[in-house]
């Protein structure tokens, strides 16, 4: 006996593809585009001394890799308010299967080492220690947005072939 597929089980599958493109596509967009914002809108930070309190390379396993970030904890004052902070740039929380990279970031601080620290005005917790953005981010943004663009365009064509079916 063969089993067929009904026109409710296509729809919903096809529905399930529309959502999860659209759903994935959003979120990698914003990962990415916060970024940017953050990025832009950082023209208008502050900038004040600083201290490395601590460099590190952390790890995180899986069962089938480890990976790896740079994690640098420094310290500045802000009207006369002593914050402490580890983000190094404004996609730095990312992890990634690179532990020579991570290491090489590490090896640019030291303990005990000044550094100039951009923060932010209106939020002075919020600080960061390199001005930059790795290709990641973008590539977040663009795989979000293509995602986010099957997912319309898989929307358009099954739109179309309901209405030429009716």
């Amino acid at each position: 006996m063969t089993e067929t597929v009904s026109d409710g089980d296509s729809i919903f599958w096809i529905v399930v593809l529309i959502v999860g493109c659209a759903l994935v596509g959003l979120t990698l967009m914003l990962m990415g585009g916060l970024q940017i914002v953050d990025y832009f809108e950082s023209n208008n930070w502050n900038a004040v001394s600083g201290e490395v309190l601590s460099a590190a390379v952390d790890r995180r396993r899986s069962d089938d890799e480890t990976l790896y970030r740079a994690v640098v904890t420094y310290t500045y004052v802000v009207n006369d308010v002593r914050y402490t902070n580890d983000r190094l740039r404004f996609d730095a929380g990312v992890y990634n299967t690179m532990y020579r990279d991570a290491q090489q970031k590490v090896e640019q601080y030291e303990p005990g080492m000044a550094v100039t620290v951009l923060y932010d005005p209106n939020n002075p917790q919020s600080a960061i220690l390199e001005r930059s953005l790795t290709s990641d981010t973008y590539l977040f943004f663009a795989f979000g947005l293509a995602a986010w663009l099957a997912a319309a365009f898989f929307t358009k064509g099954h739109l179309a072939s309901m209405d030429s079916s009716n």
